[in-house]
């Protein structure tokens, strides 16, 4: 389910910042770091990505794979790690398919981005969480918690915004852990080999710290604030837009709290029925530190201008959420299904109507959230439902190679580019005299047509709301008017208009020849071809 979900994404063109990673990864292995530095990343991810570029190639299926197989293993990991911990297939399941059907986890699932493995961090280190509160044996258990400082530190370093979500999580983790241990553990004493766990957990917190607060994460995130044009926050009332809450929490919630419910007032005269008020406690734990995770973003958007109000930024607790959503479910089922449903004189007769009972209402609150986000209608218009980024590069370089002279590629034609990228906005100011763009900013801000969507023609930075100094010096550096100007941008169609009118008055001034526009994409990725006539 969760790789059918995002398999008919997978070929859409890539939008900007898929382009980014893609060009992280197609560069030399010695530029890795540098260039996902310079678009604000940490290195981690693109080290992986260019070992799985090289292997399996650099088409659009080819490179969103590397996520959706994060994916499909963070299902698999939520439903392995609810299913043992609530002793239920059914809501092992409801956990996996919601993390399916979301349609935040499936764009983010399916894009060329470190979130979903986040997500698939955040997977494992629930699953080593609530194997470790399980484990009697005292070895094993402190490898699980060896995994689960390993998984939280990987998503911190994958990207930092996980820290919000993660730290809280691996705080209230160690704390359950030490008031749930209340077995006896197998080994009255600790040992070498005991303490191994513990020192390797040590090794990577260190190694992570250094990395986190090395040169790298300093240059990467020196230029945040960059970004408030589009990750700010301004009211409370947006932290009830951070999810979707209605479908995948509140329904499940009151459900469960119903069936519960009932289970609880048939067996309340059995103890053996009941499920006690601290497995409920643990099993809120993961939603707590979600809601404390995400409540901390917003207050640093809102109160404190960081830019970090996205979606994409709290990722790490999507599977969170889903784990205690199914969780408390499941122990709603296993109330009313041990005192309402089951007789254990007839064993095989209650097993199907237990199978019935969870398959209706797992099957009910899928099929509901389905509908209340939008996928059913889709389903029901005849196709399946897609999560589009809608930024068509891809076609807009193949109509720059269809209008190439296949004998002279290139021949006096020239690109201009405006990816969009908020790094070009210092050339909204005056250029100052005798003053250059940093090659690797320039070559930067040409990564939408120097990665895997690659042109022949020579290739200019420009800004569609550029000062016009700028504009003039770019001009005035070509040794002879070009014959062909592919204007390529990221922007509205008014602003590209604006800009083409500029450009016309500049080159009737400087030539007598006359321009005429040809407008070949006209949303989202605007191509406009100049010819001088």
């Amino acid at each position: 389910m969760t790789l059918c979900f995002r398999w008919a994404s997978c070929g859409e063109s890539l939008w900007v910042d898929e382009l980014h990673s893609a060009w992280v990864a197609v560069g030399p292995l010695s530029e890795v770091t540098a260039r996902a530095a310079i678009g604000n990343q940490q290195p981690s991810y693109f080290l992986g990505l260019w070992a799985w570029l090289h292997v399996f190639g650099e088409s659009e299926i080819a490179l969103r794979l590397s996520s959706v197989l994060a994916s499909v293993l963070t299902s698999v990991l939520l439903a392995i790690s609810v299913a043992r911990t609530t002793r239920s297939f059914a809501t092992g399941l409801l956990a996996g398919s919601f993390l399916a059907i979301d349609k935040d986890a499936i764009f983010f699932g399916c894009e060329l981005r470190p979130y979903a493995w986040v997500m698939l961090c955040a997977a494992v280190a629930l699953l080593c969480w609530s194997s470790g509160l399980q484990c009697r044996c005292r070895a094993a258990r402190q490898w699980w918690w060896f995994g689960l400082v390993s998984s939280v530190c990987a998503a911190v370093l994958l990207h930092p915004t996980s820290l919000p979500v993660m730290g809280p999580f691996f705080i209230l983790s160690l704390i359950s852990g030490r008031l749930a241990a209340t077995h006896p553990a197998s080994e009255a004493q600790a040992t070498a080999a005991s303490r191994l766990p513990l020192i390797c957990a040590l090794a990577v917190l260190v190694a992570s710290v250094v990395c986190f607060g090395g040169a790298t994460m300093q240059q990467a995130w020196s230029h945040r604030q960059r970004w408030s044009g589009f990750a700010s926050a301004d009211s409370w009332s947006q932290w009830l837009q951070a999810w979707h809450w209605q479908s995948m929490v509140v329904t499940p919630a009151v459900i469960s709290l119903l069936v519960g419910a009932i289970g609880w007032r048939l067996g309340a005269r059995s103890s053996a029925h009941r499920v006690s008020w601290q497995t409920l406690l643990v099993s809120l734990l993961p939603l707590v530190s979600a809601a404390i995770g995400i409540t901390a973003i917003l207050i640093a958007a809102k109160d404190y201008g960081v830019p970090l109000w996205q979606k994409r930024y709290f990722v790490a607790a999507f599977p969170l959420i889903i784990w205690t959503t199914a969780a408390l479910f499941g122990w709603a089922i296993k109330l009313i299904a041990t005192v309402a449903v089951f007789d254990p004189h007839q064993a095989k007769r209650s097993a199907w109507r237990l199978g019935l009972l969870s398959a209706v209402l797992v099957g009910g609150l899928c099929g509901k959230t389905l509908v209340d986000q939008g996928l059913m209608a889709q389903i029901r218009q005849g196709y399946w439902p897609q999560q589009r980024r809608g930024e068509p590069w891809r076609q807009a370089v193949s109509i720059i190679d269809e209008h190439a002279p296949p004998a002279q590629p290139g021949s006096g034609s020239v690109i201009w580019i405006d990816g969009g990228l908020i790094e070009s906005q210092f050339m909204r100011e005056p250029q100052s005299q005798n003053s250059s763009m940093p090659q690797a900013l320039e070559q930067y801000l040409k990564l939408p047509v120097t990665g895997i969507y690659r042109v022949q023609e020579p290739i200019e930075v420009f800004n569609v709301y550029e000062h016009e100094s700028w504009l003039k010096s770019r001009w005035n550096r070509q040794e002879s008017p070009p014959k062909r100007i592919w204007l390529l941008a990221r922007c509205s169609v008014d602003g590209v208009q604006q800009y083409v009118d500029k450009l016309k008055r500049l080159a009737l001034s400087q030539t007598p020849r006359e321009m005429l526009s040809t407008w070949h994409q006209d949303k989202r990725v605007i191509l406009v071809e100049l010819t001088f006539q």
